[in-house]
């Protein structure tokens, strides 16, 4: 998904896609176009799918204050959500990360935030929930602290991603982001979920 400035509400940015290892024509032929434009960076990683590795080995190569962390299947965005995400920092020098409201393409909510309890290690707060519901004390509408939020769509400090290590590539697959999170709040930052800013 390549989105717009005008539809994110908020112009200062690069994109870097990383093309692991893409033999699609369309999508290679995309990625050229966009490239010799200047509308975007392809960053080629090789070897077995590693989620922590590639997206750190993509941050090394970026200079931006802020990374946004944005999943190839995530589309739908409200309008000025970048923007929203950006502003969400100036609340408290405290946040180091901040997620959104992810819905499920038939409407019901996937993700609202990260929790941690005794059944589960971790789960996603109001998953699978009505489009229109508001959770538990109007939660699902709140802008609040959460244990962690997904990478699938999440805008971090460079500075506080850098100051714990980044993501452990020890988790290729599944709860690198959720690590990264609670490492993140051990070392006395903040996770933010923004329940304005949604997407598919």
């Amino acid at each position: 998904m390549l989105f717009r400035s005008k539809d994110a509400g908020y112009g200062n940015y690069d994109i870097t896609v990383i093309d692991h290892e893409s033999h699609e024509p369309d999508l290679l032929d995309l990625l050229a176009r966009e490239s010799a434009a200047e509308r975007l960076r392809v960053f080629p990683y090789r070897g077995p799918f590693n989620f922590a590795a590639m997206n750190n080995a993509a941050v090394r190569s970026t200079g931006g204050s802020l990374l946004l962390f944005l999943n190839n299947d995530v589309d739908g965005f409200s309008p000025r959500w970048l923007e929203k995400l950006v502003a969400t920092f100036e609340l408290d020098d405290r946040i180091a990360a901040v997620g959104a409201l992810l819905h499920y393409p038939e409407g019901d909510i996937q993700h609202a935030g990260v929790v941690l309890n005794a059944k589960r290690l971790c789960q996603h707060a109001h998953y699978n929930w009505p489009a229109d519901a508001l959770g538990y004390r109007g939660r699902i509408r709140r802008l609040q602290e959460f244990s962690a939020v997904t990478a699938a769509l999440m805008l971090v400090r460079r500075d506080a991603f850098e100051a714990v290590g980044g993501f452990d590539e020890q988790f290729p697959d599944d709860y690198n982001d959720i690590d990264l999170c609670l490492r993140l709040r051990t070392a006395g930052f903040a996770i933010v979920y923004q329940p304005h800013v949604r997407a598919t």
